[in-house]
């Protein structure tokens, strides 16, 4: 399996005032998801006389909780800012890592398995970032400070020695465009995923540099405390009340539309065994994927949300971290649904989350004496 190292450059000087938790918050985020990381690595630099690192750097109840090594690595100054610490890193650490992923502390992933669809995504003579760009008039580069590289590339910058001195520039910037000449002037790439991936940005406000339709990788400390996070948990007995409720108020857009009791129900559940996950945000469970037909890396999807949570974006939310779910955790490949032509509305929720038309069902399904055509729908990893 790949290593990878995941550095968080940092800062603990005065500017971080009023907000001493971006670390803390960073940390407390990556808890939550799930990845296969080798090592996180936060680098400390030395920062001047007022600054706030003893309080900034109070994160031992947080890295003790990670099953991967959590490592603090001082710097004895901050020459290169953030792209200084990425060098200083590999520097340290060199070819025990096969991949360097790189991020600002108040710039925080988001996503389950975030280094899998990293490396992935990753060519072989690349940089890849969140954007590329000259959004802020200073010319092409990596204009939003995270990304990864190769230990193989990382060392092709490296190989005529320290490569500190060439970052050592009055502005963050200026460092920008010198690490994005250097990429390129050694035959590596850059690239960005924000044709595929939202990119929100923080500068005055949160900027979408991105796709605003796909869920983000990385988003701006900004928006972690705000941010809706679906979770998924297998149906147990006990929430049948609930799957019964949603159910019998999705009628409308179901093959089924007959409508059951708690009985029934719980009869269905203990004879069919169903496989079934109960989307949860925050504290309430707000609906549920159907799942069947689990066969060699393919499977049927199905959802359905309670009334009260529609409109919202939490279907399309769960969607999205449900499918990346079913890919880096149960072996999925393929992944298929079949939707009423007339819910006009689910159809093209499963367009923006990237499924395609792939046929019609033989069986037409009669409601109100009516026939309806069932549109099959597939997803592909």
């Amino acid at each position: 399996m790949d290593k990878t190292n995941y550095v968080i450059a940092t800062w603990g000087g005065p500017r971080r005032l009023p907000n001493t938790n971006y670390i803390k918050d960073h940390l407390s985020n990556l808890l939550k998801l799930k990845n296969n990381l080798t090592q996180i690595t936060i680098v400390k630099p030395l920062c001047h006389e007022n600054d706030i690192t003893s309080e900034y750097y109070n994160i031992e109840h947080l890295t003790s909780q990670f099953n991967c090594e959590v490592v603090v690595l001082e710097k004895p100054n901050n020459s290169g800012h953030s792209y200084g610490q990425l060098f200083h890193t590999y520097q340290t650490y060199g070819d025990k890592f096969d991949y360097y992923i790189f991020v600002e502390d108040d710039y925080v992933v988001d996503i389950d398995y975030f280094d899998s669809i990293l490396i992935n995504e990753l060519g072989e003579n690349s940089y890849l970032c969140s954007k590329a760009s000259d959004i802020h008039g200073f010319g092409y580069h990596a204009s939003v400070s995270n990304g990864i590289i190769s230990q193989i590339n990382l060392d092709k910058l490296c190989n005529n020695g320290d490569i500190l001195p060439l970052l050592d520039l009055d502005s963050g910037w200026k460092i920008q465009l010198k690490f994005s000449e250097l990429l390129t002037s050694n035959g590596i790439s850059i690239i960005d995923y924000s044709d595929k991936y939202s990119t929100p940005y923080f500068g005055h406000d949160i900027e979408e540099h991105g796709n605003p339709n796909q869920v983000p990788i990385f988003i701006p400390h900004q928006m972690v405390l705000n941010y809706d996070r679906p979770s998924f948990r297998l149906m147990v007995e006990n929430d049948l009340p609930l799957f019964l409720e949603v159910r019998n108020q999705s009628t409308e857009y179901l093959h089924n539309n007959n409508k059951f009791t708690l009985e029934e129900s719980i009869k269905w559940f203990k004879e069919s065994k169903p496989k079934y996950y109960i989307i949860t945000v925050g504290v309430d469970d707000i609906g549920y994927f159907r799942t069947s037909n689990w066969v060699d890396g393919s499977m049927y999807l199905g959802c359905d949300i309670h009334p009260k949570y529609r409109g919202l974006g939490l279907g399309q939310k769960s969607y999205r971290k449900f499918i990346n779910e079913l890919y880096f955790e149960h072996g999925i490949n393929h992944i298929q649904l079949e939707v009423l032509e007339t819910n006009l509305r689910a159809i093209h929720l499963y367009t923006k989350l990237g499924f395609i038309k792939i046929g019609e069902s033989k069986d037409k399904v009669i409601k109100d004496g009516k026939k309806i055509t069932s549109i099959i729908m597939e997803h592909n990893r």
